[in-house]
């Protein structure tokens, strides 16, 4: 009963946004433009946005909005995740991913989508880049509003200075976690299906690393040479809260995901008064037995899996 009595309370306390954004700019104005960020309650709306229209160079991030593109299309009948598109060696790409050490397949469209996600595959990515066609994700990111987002490589791979590069902003992708999360222009098994291959996404070093063990957060990184960008939704019992940080320019990448780091842990400990964050590297290690390592990551069972 006390339990429940506490968790209504931390739901019920009002998190000051001008109090939020002083402790934000703290940590973030001495990089100027080289960081930007974007933080949404999603019960109340209020958000806070540091350089949250500057278009940052937007790495694997851009796979959201492919993401998005793709099961928007598949509710529109326009497609079918039950597809299968054929992975050929010409296809494989180097990089995050597993496709590119297997054998030439077949992989179907859900299959491939979770791959993008939750391994940062880019082969997968461009498989499904290619079966949708740029124009198409470009189209459905103006239809949301996505006001800086430019998906002009299919691959995720080209990097700045590339007149090629992939842009977006912090506001784009927090306004597109915003629309997965209420389930807008979603159906209710898209959304499922989006949410878990987030929350089963393999890298953690950024808005999870100094979160709580337990902490259920669905997040999508980005990395290039000096960029590194992590977007995610955070689920709490306070409630839930978006944050979209993006990092440019930082020659040394432990710099960035520390800022990346104190901002997460900053936005926490704001929004859950008295919770006190610490590193998920401080969970003791435990002996697991042989059965304990095999335990497999359960996806929503929609497609097959191969």
């Amino acid at each position: 009963m006390r339990k429940f009595f506490s968790i209504i309370l931390l739901a019920l306390a009002v998190m000051d946004p001008l109090k939020l954004e002083a402790g934000l700019r703290q940590i973030v104005d001495r990089y100027g433009e080289r960081v930007g960020l974007t933080y949404v309650d999603v019960k109340s709306g209020r958000a806070v946005s540091i350089n949250g229209d500057l278009a940052f160079p937007a790495a694997s991030v851009i796979k959201l909005p492919i993401m998005a593109a793709t099961f928007k299309e598949a509710e529109e009948h326009k497609i079918s995740l039950e597809d299968r598109l054929a992975m050929t060696e010409e296809k494989k790409l180097p990089g995050s991913g597993v496709l590119q050490w297997l054998k030439p397949n077949t992989y179907t469209i859900w299959n491939l989508t979770r791959m993008m996600i939750s391994l940062s595959d880019n082969t997968a990515t461009r498989l499904i880049s290619d079966k949708l066609g740029l124009e198409k994700i470009n189209a459905y990111c103006q239809t949301v509003n996505l006001k800086q987002t430019v998906v002009k490589d299919g691959t995720a791979l080209v990097e700045p200075p590339s007149a090629e590069a992939n842009y977006t902003s912090p506001r784009d992708m927090a306004n597109l976690l915003m629309k997965i999360y209420s389930r807008d222009g979603f159906t209710e098994q898209s959304v499922k299906d989006m949410l878990a291959f987030m929350e089963n996404q393999r890298y953690r070093w950024g808005i999870c690393r100094p979160l709580p063990w337990r902490t259920k957060i669905a997040n999508k990184t980005g990395n290039y040479d000096g960029v590194l960008n992590d977007v995610g939704i955070v689920f709490t019992p306070a409630g839930d809260y978006v944050l979209s940080i993006f990092t440019n320019g930082f020659p040394k990448k432990r710099e960035a995901r520390e800022i990346i780091n104190a901002i997460s842990a900053y936005v926490y400990e704001a929004y859950q008064p008295g919770k006190i964050v610490k590193s998920r590297r401080a969970k003791p290690k435990k002996r697991s037995s042989r059965k304990a390592r095999k335990v497999r990551v359960r996806y929503p069972r929609r497609s097959p899996r191969s």
